[in-house]
């Protein structure tokens, strides 16, 4: 079949017309290719398994027919067909030939005239139910899933080529001159058009070597767990649509792999709706595992962030692909990243991929990172061994799924561990472990008792504490029917006060879920993991407890036959079995239930407790408020109270006190007498004490109601400065004095004198005695101006009343009550008779007192 060497792919077309005009309908194919001749059409178009394009594949290699059935499937909607075709070698237009058949055996062949070089194929409905195939949208849909790589423009309804073709011909992954950003865009956008899935990562297809193929492979955002699941991989050979959802052109391990191929390397079936299991699809199968593979090694060194995000979103299934494809492990099991304590060293690099959070007991958060096993193992201590050789390097890892609480906690303040705990996990770090046995030796915290984080106990210091173990493993029934070992041992931190280890019948339980979780785990293995998660709940448990922790060791001194230690072991145990999250059959759950019982019924007791505390608080509260001072307003000054017996004798001695003290120390000086609190002499006594600032005592004769009074003040208020005085009728006689003031310093002041004198005999004990001469040259409170003072301010010019002089003192008592006070309020004290000359009293008392203290 001769091939026109200057034909011209780029101007080549094909125009498809539909005509519903007539009924039932037809469809009208129309190109500008060769054409063919009367004998073309006999030997090909007429002969059922002849095809011309296997004929021409020497001169065009890249023509899609094969087997010469083709044509024949349009007769599934046909009633009639006819082709009309101009060879290119014909220059007359009367030479071209049409073919006609009705879907017998008989067909026509007839010389008609066609002004074109090409063919023509104009194709009658067999149904009016078949006239939905000629909708455009129909149309244009077929051409985008079967011929839409074809490099010959397809146009539908478009006879005069105005507007686009209906296949886009040269595929985003094809196109020159764009960046990689653009075409990483136009890609994205082509498969969300075309695709029945959504796009997570682009992987392009360009291999030109011994296996051709190009296109799009894209790791999907659905998750494919089962080996079976329905695939999204299209197939096209040499450009034309070949197959669907054909999942085994890529490796059995790429559930989560999808994509658009086209490839040359594939022989389809008759039917030319698959392909043929050889040796080219098992190389090109290879060869995209390759592929797949190597863009997960560009993405590690060029994008990290973005491989982690990858491999968090298909954990599971790369996982289970490395467990059941030893070939997969091979080249991606150093890809893999791990779960791994935030304070190891070895997670620096992948602190770029955010961990899920735990939470430590403690109520705070704590981050994990994800780190690959090669950084991680690098990181790790050197060790070497007895002859100074490198040795494995070892790295600690837990399998006991749900305990990175507890694991995590204990490794950051220990050394680095790994968490292997998930589906797959266990098997593969082993695995790993077991190709790279002379780097890594692999340490299991969670079985083994690694003396780098189990410490041995101090026989001495730490006895109690195994004492503590043997008793809680006999005291405590564990859930289920098996019993509770407990061993005691030193590890960090010490707020962890218990750990969970792993058995053999815990290790079994994960195996056991692990198949149950699998989607291609056979019936008989799901039989029997059940039943081994049944048998769980007798197998022993297995718990460390905590020598450096407070609270164990304070445990560990209690009394064993207490019911509420014992409730306090159970809440141990418990606490380990909540931090590992795994441990909770129903026994356990009642466990739980009970103690929580027990906890509640205290609770409640002790909310009672504290209520009547509560109460017994405010009712104390009230009776202090009961016998406070009933103060007429708030002072700002000083006050003594001076507890003397109020006979004749000590007349003087009191008028010497007070002008001493509120004269020349601005303090106010008070006897029971003067001021009366409450109605009962001792009620009153008591609130003059409890009011007082300090404390002066005549001690003379050692009155019994001094006595009393002074012992008070002692007890009552402790804190403040008590100054003694004694009436001497001799200079050279010592105080008599009981004996419990005995060798107290006493000031003296001599009989028969006037208060002047006894202020002056005072005057220098009084400045003496530190800590009370520092309480009444306190700053922060402002001097008292008495009755006396206020008299001697005004002088013989104005004379007013005792009382006057009285309530003067006692409603404006310091310098700086008279410096803010107005003359209505100084007249409103005086009355009618005085209230004239409040403006003058006002103005010599602010003059007089402007500089005293605190003004």
């Amino acid at each position: 079949m001769a091939v026109d060497p200057s034909f011209d792919r780029d101007h080549g077309k094909i125009d498809i017309l539909t005509d519903l005009s007539s009924s039932p309908g037809r469809i009208i194919f129309r190109d500008n290719g060769l054409g063919m001749t009367q004998d073309d059409l006999e030997s090909f178009q007429s002969t059922i398994g002849k095809s011309g394009t296997r004929a021409a594949a020497g001169d065009a290699p890249d023509v899609i027919g094969q087997f010469g059935i083709g044509f024949l499937s349009g007769f599934v909607v046909a009633r009639r067909v006819e082709v009309t075709t101009r060879h290119w070698q014909e220059s007359d237009s009367a030479q071209a030939c049409r073919w006609e058949n009705d879907g017998s055996k008989n067909y026509t062949i007839t010389r008609c005239e066609k002004a074109e070089v090409g063919t023509e194929v104009v194709v009658e409905l067999r149904s009016v139910d078949d006239r939905g195939l000629l909708h455009d949208d129909a149309v244009k849909g077929v051409i985008r899933d079967y011929a839409d790589m074809l490099r010959i423009r397809i146009f539908v309804n478009d006879p005069g080529h105005h507007g686009q073709p209906a296949n886009t011909m040269n595929m985003p992954w094809e196109r020159e001159g764009v960046s990689d950003e653009e075409m990483r865009l136009d890609c994205m956008i082509y498969l969300e058009k075309s695709m029945p899935d959504s796009v997570l990562e682009i992987i392009r297809v360009q291999e030109t070597g011994d296996v051709k193929v190009s296109g799009l492979l894209y790791i999907t955002r659905t998750r494919v767990l089962g080996a079976d699941a329905p695939r999204s991989i299209r197939v096209f050979q040499r450009r034309m649509f070949l197959c669907e959802g054909a999942k085994e052109l890529l490796p059995p391990w790429a559930t989560f792999v999808n994509g658009i191929l086209n490839t040359p390397d594939l022989s389809p079936n008759a039917a030319r709706d698959n392909f043929t299991r050889n040796e080219n699809w098992r190389r090109l199968r290879d060869k995209l595992g390759d592929v797949i593979v190597a863009h997960f090694e560009r993405l590690r060194e060029q994008n990290p962030e973005r491989l982690s995000e990858i491999l968090a979103y298909h954990d599971l299934a790369i996982k289970a692909a490395c467990h059941y494809y030893d070939p997969f492990f091979t080249k991606f099991g150093h890809l893999l990243e791990w779960r791994v304590n935030s304070a190891s060293a070895s997670v620096g690099r992948a602190e770029r991929r955010a961990g899920r959070r735990v939470l430590s007991n403690d109520g705070e958060i704590m981050a994990y990172g994800w780190a690959t096993l090669p950084d991680i193992i690098s990181a790790l201590p050197a060790v070497t061994n007895e002859s100074g050789s490198p040795a494995p390097r070892k790295l600690g890892c837990f399998t006991t799924s749900s305990s990175a609480n507890q694991y995590f906690e204990m490794a950051n303040a220990a050394q680095t561990t790994v968490d292997a705990s998930y589906p797959f996990e266990d098997e593969l770090i082993k695995k790993y472990a077991e190709q790279h046995r002379d780097a890594v030796a692999l340490v299991y915290v969670d079985r083994e008792d690694d003396p780098a984080v189990f410490k041995e106990l101090d026989a001495d210091v730490d006895r109690s504490v195994a004492q503590l173990a043997r008793a809680m493993s006999t005291l405590i029934r564990a859930g289920g029917s098996g019993r509770l070992r407990v061993e005691a041992r030193r590890f960090e931190p010490p707020t962890l006060h218990a750990v969970l280890k792993d058995t053999d019948a815990g290790r079994g339980v994960r195996k056991a879920r692990d198949i149950l979780n699998d989607p291609n785990a056979t019936p008989d293995l799901r039989t029997m993991a059940e039943e081994m998660l049944k048998m769980r709940m007798n197998s022993d448990i297995r718990m460390t407890i905590n020598a450096a922790s407070p609270l164990i060791r304070d445990l560990a001194t209690l009394n064993y036959d207490d019911e509420d230690v014992v409730d306090l072991m159970v809440g141990v145990y418990n606490d380990a079995i909540l931090y590992n999250q795994e441990l909770m059959p129903p026994r356990n759950a009642k466990l739980f239930h009970e103690q929580f019982q027990r906890l509640m019924a205290r609770g409640i007791g002790f909310v009672r407790q504290r209520d009547e505390l509560v109460s017994e608080r405010e009712r104390l509260a009230k009776e202090r408020e009961r016998h406070k001072p009933a103060k007429s307003r708030p002072r700002d000054h000083l006050v003594a109270f001076l507890m003397t017996p109020y006979t004749e004798e000590f007349k003087p001695a009191i008028a010497g006190l007070r002008k001493l003290m509120e004269d020349e120390f601005g303090c106010e000086l008070l006897i029971a007498a003067d001021r009366q609190y409450q109605n009962r002499i001792l009620e009153n006594v008591r609130d003059h004490i409890l009011d007082a600032d300090v404390f002066v005592a005549d001690v003379t004769g050692a009155n019994p109601n001094v006595m009393h009074e002074l012992g008070a003040a002692r007890y009552g208020r402790p804190g403040c400065p008590v100054m003694l005085v004694n009436r001497r009728e001799n200079r050279e006689d010592a105080p008599a004095l009981p004996t419990d003031l005995a060798g107290h310093i006493v000031a003296s002041y001599p009989a028969e004198a006037d208060s002047v004198a006894i202020a002056d005999a005072l005057r220098d004990a009084f400045r003496n005695h530190v800590t009370f001469s520092d309480e009444l040259k306190n700053h922060s409170r402002q001097e008292f101006v008495s009755a006396r003072k206020l008299e001697s301010i005004l002088g013989e010019s104005i004379k007013l009343s005792a009382d006057a002089f009285y309530t003067l003192s006692r409603e404006f008592p310091t310098a700086g009550a008279w410096q803010s006070v107005q003359s209505d309020q100084v007249a409103a004290l005086l009355g009618a008779e005085f209230q004239d000359l409040a403006p003058v009293i006002l103005k010599r008392v602010q003059e007089a007192t402007a500089h005293d203290r605190a003004v």
